[in-house]
């Protein structure tokens, strides 16, 4: 008899606890206007419409927009954040540089210029990157440059 009132008091608070779970995340999707599951890793929805439209006017320039954006993603995130606003001295926006400045700033982190107190962090991506790399990366932050977030 104890042991069937041990079992139904634990269903009890199993349920209490999921309807509490699901009443919390109910709340937070109201309040997020239902973003709450979208992942800060990925690019926004305007930036993913930024490329298509890149990739229907011209599709070269599309091709390397869309590579950029992986390497963009994976390697300059973190720090530039996923508008390539930065955050903050130490990080700086990207958004005001076009496909051709990206590539000279990422050729002269690479030759190890002393370009700002996070050069030895910037040098060691910008040596890993190939030309190509660099180009498509360019392409990517041009069109961040021309989003707002």
């Amino acid at each position: 008899m104890a042991a069937e009132r041990s079992s139904h008091a634990l269903y009890r608070g199993l349920a209490l606890v999921t309807g509490i779970i699901i009443l919390v995340a109910i709340g937070l999707y109201v309040l997020t206007d239902g973003k709450i599951n979208e992942d800060p890793s990925l690019p926004t929805a305007e930036t993913y419409a930024a490329v298509d439209r890149l990739i229907e006017n011209d599709p070269v320039r599309g091709a390397r927009a869309t590579a950029g954006l992986e390497i963009y993603r994976h390697r300059c995130r973190l720090c530039h954040h996923r508008s390539g606003r930065g955050g903050n001295k130490f990080t700086p926006s990207l958004q005001k540089h076009n496909a051709q400045s990206t590539v000279a700033m990422l050729n002269i982190y690479r030759k190890g210029q002393e370009v700002g107190p996070m050069t030895k962090l910037m040098a060691p991506w910008a040596e890993e990157l190939s030309e190509e790399e660099m180009q498509n990366l360019g392409e990517y932050i041009e069109i961040l440059a021309t989003l707002s977030e």
